[in-house]
């Protein structure tokens, strides 16, 4: 219970589809906190090493309509810091983040699927 309001969130990543000269890979978040709702989409290109390229985010929010659009932040060349643009409702949405280290290590692990012929 998060301020007296039940907190429920579900998390689903589809399997990830060969492309040309990459990957594509869906993700869908619905959650609630109370009776504030949230179902969100996410599609993302990664290229051949699992770098991410771009991706697209849309739903909603409390009602709201999400649109964003994600891509690597420039100079970054780690595939893990991104920039993000869009619109949460009415309101103009810019944001940069990037994953630490530690971070990346963890997501690597868990994540990258092992490639054929590896060693």
């Amino acid at each position: 219970m998060l301020t007296g309001l039940g907190l429920v969130a579900k998390f689903s990543q589809h399997d990830q589809a060969p492309i040309s000269g990459g990957y594509r890979t869906a993700s869908r978040l619905d959650a609630s906190l109370g009776r504030a709702i949230t179902a969100l989409e996410g599609m993302f290109t990664l290229d051949p090493d699992y770098a991410f390229r771009n991706g697209v985010i849309s739903g909603s929010n409390q009602g709201l309509a999400v649109q964003v659009t994600a891509l690597p932040l420039p100079g970054s060349g780690s595939g893990s810091s991104v920039t993000i643009r869009g619109t949460f409702g009415p309101t103009p949405l810019a944001l940069s983040a990037d994953a630490p280290s530690e971070v990346r290590e963890m997501w690597s692990a868990r994540w990258m699927p092992e490639r054929s012929g590896s060693t």
